[in-house]
């Protein structure tokens, strides 16, 4: 075998394929806990594999180096010409079609497909999302989703203003908007209810056919908060400030020309006025209290949606603002990630950036370290696509954000994205802007009070929110026994310890930017070695490592097996090579009808006789003759009139004399020969029932063109 080789991201050929990474030279460098704690204003020096793909060919040349190992090939990024260059037995790590997983609208699209086909209940760990740009359709359901959305936060927000109101804090409520809200929420947890079927007397799918109009007062209702509603504070600058441009109604719907010429007439400034009841939005809105009873149908409605709806913790509560990120498609490492939470931009941006995901933004996430964002990055190692065999390794880390969580602020990336490529060059990076999972499990046990609140309640999500994600994909991924693929997955706690997937990332980049992360680089990529490559999948007796925790090989796993293979992709060359054979045709029997036309019945009986005998004759030698007639033949043979062959008898004559029309029955049927000579006679095998059954039809034939003749004879 060759030495293995590695591949890493430098400009690759025209063509596509492997690119060899030359080999490192010198010791690595490895972080000392105890002299960094020492020196606590000095940074500890970062090692000089900084990488995780420099890791992964150290790890190669200390355990594939010797000759006869298995060849590795290692690349950041595939491409369909590395897969026809490959040769058996040379390992790789990836997978062919892995884009269905690692692109946010392949992940989205199946993830939706998986739900519908097995029945998983991905909203549970899935935040809902929207390829507004693909159709009418996706428009329109996200409109639908974000409008439901703004009238559960003017909905929660009216109960709470309700309680918080007192003699010095007066609260005065739109009594249209709210009731376009209760009218909204009940149509929705209609679609939510398996159970409910829409009737022609429905009255409240009528009611919620709400005008743009409705719709427009609903969403800038639903911007307020509690305490501009209670004239605590005045409006902020964005809410009270008209956007100069608007490319939609703030309600999402198109403009049309007489909605835009009576709005830039009511418009005179730039600024709108102070008091709220004369916004055009809110022209001929009744304001005051509502009834009582209309508590206790919002109450009703909230509680029966927060039972109903998965998703319903990504809302935000009465505090939230209804905000939703857009993502590029392909891109990775934050790029091209905004955080918005109105309609007229977040239409307007996917509409003029093409290839954009639009999804439910986690607005109460777990907060951490003084008031951080963060997310989990797990790596995952899949070794089989058909078996599915996924491995987990044992210890993750957190990805931090720079500045503190602010919803108030969506323009400061970094409070918002965790992506190191965001928050490397931000002023407030500490320790690489990570944590450990140690450190995490400490805080944990802070809140909860449980030191195995990892183990106990989140590894299990973790483990499912994995699982169910391949499941999804397995069909798509063509299997090929020597390829792995290392996925780096990235979820979400919220403030009810609620695990959410954000996405999936190929060939996930990490560097030792900590001396915990030298240490967690080099255990894992050694371990991948010998569990990918060299096959050692039981535990060395170190920790961390890699655990399986899918394995369709196994006996429980068979029932998986047959349920999926028959859906995976074929990818077996099926083309049959030689020559092509031809059926030798079978001889048929002749089927012809001799209709004879006699003088007299004496002549008539004695010449139905001897055709009898004759056809019997004649039948028995075409069938061992090799050259017959071809089938389309109809001839009419006539002999001449007062002449007697040698040898014949009058009636003989008589009977040679009339026409013989020979009349096959189906224009396959062949004449046979009445002579033939010993040297071109052959004999064929035939079934005697065969012939019985072909020599039967010819009997009946014979007897029903007999009956006409006879009819149709001269006296």
């Amino acid at each position: 075998m060759e030495q293995v080789s590695v591949a890493r991201h430098i400009p690759r050929p025209m063509g596509g394929g492997v690119v060899a990474l030359p080999k490192l030279s010198g010791p690595s460098i490895a972080g000392n806990d105890e002299s960094c704690r020492a020196v606590a204003r000095i940074p500890p020096p970062l090692p000089k594999h900084s990488s995780l793909e420099e890791y992964v060919f150290k790890a190669s040349n200390m355990l594939l180096s010797t000759p006869g190992c298995a060849n590795l090939i290692w690349c950041i990024a595939d491409s369909e010409a590395d897969y026809r260059r490959l040769r058996p037995g040379e390992f790789y790590n990836h997978f062919q079609n892995n884009n269905e997983l690692t692109t946010k609208s392949g992940l989205a699209d199946n993830l939706l497909h998986h739900a519908v086909g097995s029945g998983c209940n991905v909203d549970a760990f899935f935040p809902r999302c929207y390829d507004v740009g693909r159709g009418k359709t996706e428009r329109e359901e996200f409109l639908l989703d974000f409008r439901r959305s703004a009238a559960l936060k003017v909905v929660l927000q009216h109960l709470q203003s309700e309680k918080a109101q007192n003699s010095t804090l007066p609260y005065e409520c739109n009594l249209d908007v709210l009731r376009t809200a209760k009218q909204t929420l009940q149509r929705w947890c209609k679609d939510l209810d398996a159970t409910h079927l829409d009737e022609e007397e429905d009255d409240c799918l009528e009611a919620s056919r709400h005008s743009e109009e409705e719709w427009d007062a609903l969403v800038l209702y639903s911007d307020f908060q509690e305490s501009q509603l209670l004239c605590v504070e005045e409006l902020p600058a964005g809410l009270a400030q008209r956007p100069r441009k608007r490319f939609s109604r703030i309600g999402g719907g198109d403009w049309g020309e007489d909605d835009m010429r009576d709005q830039m007439a009511n418009e005179t400034s730039t600024r709108r006025p102070a008091d709220v009841h004369s916004w055009f939005e809110f022209r001929r809105h009744r304001w005051g209290s509502p009834p009582v009873e209309w508590r206790l149908i919002l109450e009703e409605l909230t509680a029966q949606l927060q039972k109903l709806y998965p998703q319903w913790s990504l809302q935000g509560g009465w505090t939230g603002r209804n905000v939703w990120i857009v993502k590029p498609g392909t891109n990775s490492k934050g790029s091209g990630v905004e955080c918005m939470s109105t309609l007229p931009e977040l239409l307007h941006h996917c509409g003029t950036m093409p290839n954009r995901i639009v999804q439910k933004y986690i607005e109460r996430p777990l907060l951490l370290f003084s008031g951080r964002k963060f997310d989990i990055r797990q790596w995952v190692l899949v070794r089989s696509v058909s078996p599915l065999r996924i491995f987990l390794f044992s210890e993750c880390y957190l990805r931090l954000c720079n500045d503190m969580y602010d919803l108030g602020d969506l323009r400061n990336r970094e409070r918002h994205i965790s992506n190191w490529q965001v928050n490397k060059n931000g002023k407030n990076v500490v320790d690489g802007a990570v944590a450990s999972l140690a450190e995490f499990k400490d805080e944990l046990n802070e809140i909860t009070g449980s030191g195995s609140f990892w183990e106990d309640m989140l590894l299990p999500q973790l483990r499912e929110i994995v699982l169910q994600t391949l499941r999804a994909v397995e069909t798509k991924l063509v299997p090929r026994k020597d390829s792995f693929e290392l996925y780096g997955f990235d979820v979400m706690i919220d403030e009810h310890m609620k695990m959410w997937l954000l996405e999936v990332n190929l060939s996930p980049g990490c560097d030792a930017r900590t001396p915990f992360l030298d240490r967690l680089l080099s255990r894992m990529s050694k371990r991948l070695i010998e569990v990918a490559v060299l096959g050692q999948e039981s535990p060395d007796g170190e920790h961390p490592d890699w655990v399986n925790i899918c394995d369709d090989a196994s006996e429980r796993g068979l029932a998986n097996i047959v349920e999926t293979s028959q859906r995976l992709p074929c990818t077996a060359d099926l083309t049959v090579h030689g020559q092509q054979m031809r059926i030798p045709k079978r001889s048929r029997p002749p089927a012809s009808v001799v209709a004879v036309e006699t003088l007299d019945m004496d002549a008539q009986t004695s010449g139905s006789q001897q055709c009898e005998t004759q056809e019997e004759d004649s039948y028995e030698e075409s069938f061992s003759s090799e050259s017959l007639p071809p089938p389309e033949v109809s001839m009419a043979l006539t002999a001449g009139e007062g002449n007697v062959a040698p040898g014949m008898t009058s009636a003989q004559s008589s009977l040679q004399s009339q026409p013989l029309l020979l009349q096959p029955c189906s224009p396959n049927c062949e004449v046979p020969q009445q002579e033939s000579s010993e040297s071109d006679t052959t004999s064929t095998a035939q079934s005697p029932r065969a012939i019985e059954e072909d020599y039967s039809d010819i009997e009946d034939d014979w007897d029903s063109d007999s009956d006409c003749s006879a009819h149709d004879a001269e006296p």
